[in-house]
């Protein structure tokens, strides 16, 4: 041992730490925590294992895997960690945890719009049960409180942004604004984002696919998501985009900011025909 340093036994550091001594192992098994051995073979741990215990507790709400964790704990006790390496990580984190909103916000609109059917198909908007029905179908629909012309000052785009991503330039902003407003449905199977844009007279002919095949093109394009695979098709909804690759959340939640009707915010839908 160190002499000068100030040690606790496990059952000290979890009490003080608020864990319990099961956990303290865990993280010795992960390489989390290092303690040293008593002239008997117990376990002690440093006073400083405190703020390591702080650290690692803060970054898992922030949601960051202990193999994350502990690619910052190394460089951070040896006072080597550097803010790249910080933003490197809590970026990754960002995108993932935009990732895991989509898929939230997608059910809740499918939820949704299952209610709406419901409605439709029992006819029971005049009955009591129909007035809950009625009130609840009007809570889910509502679409979370996007501001669509603040969306590219999102921390999201200014990280696309900084990637070199092309759905952050001016050329990708004409485009989407020049196609908010559509409805458009989307949900998610397996690895891929499916979206259907909704349209009466879905052709090639049409000015609505033609931007939709410049935007799929621009994509195509970007160095920044190489990954990133878009299938543009008709359907009998009208024009469907199927989004593969790791990076498809970041075209997805572009495509999801164009199911507005005004400038200010996302209104509930509550008439989508199937």
């Amino acid at each position: 041992m160190t002499s000068g340093n100030t040690y606790l036994t496990i059952g000290q550091l979890a009490r003080q730490a608020g864990l319990a001594t099961s956990t303290l192992r865990y993280y010795e098994t992960q390489g989390l925590l290092t303690p040293e051995r008593s002239e008997s073979g117990y376990r002690l741990y440093p006073q400083t294992n405190l703020m390591v215990l702080n650290l690692i507790s803060r970054a898992q709400q922030l949601g960051f895997t202990l193999a994350e964790i502990k690619q910052l704990l190394g460089p951070w006790q040896a006072g080597q960690l550097t803010d790249t390496t910080i933003l490197e990580l809590a970026e990754a984190r960002y995108v993932a945890l935009e990732q895991q909103f989509i898929d939230i916000l997608l059910k809740k609109r499918e939820l949704g719009y299952f209610l709406e059917d419901l409605r439709r198909e029992h006819h029971c908007s005049e009955t009591a049960g129909g007035q809950h029905l009625d009130q609840l179908v009007a809570s889910v629909c509502q679409h979370p409180h996007i501001h669509p012309e603040s969306l590219s000052e999102s921390l999201l785009m200014r990280l696309m942004a900084q990637a070199g991503c092309t759905l952050s330039g001016q050329q990708a902003k004409e485009l989407m604004a020049a196609l908010r407003g559509q409805h458009v449905h989307m949900w998610r199977q397996d690895d891929s984002y499916h979206v259907v844009i909704v349209s009466d007279s879905a052709e090639v002919n049409d000015p609505l696919y033609s931007k939709l095949v410049r935007l799929v093109t621009l994509e195509a394009s970007c160095n920044a998501h190489p990954a990133l695979q878009v299938r543009l098709s008709l359907c009998d909804e009208g024009y469907k985009l199927r989004l593969e690759g790791k990076d498809a959340v970041v075209l997805a939640r572009c495509l999801l900011s164009l199911d507005v009707t005004n400038s200010d915010m996302l209104t509930p839908v509550n008439t989508f025909e199937h």
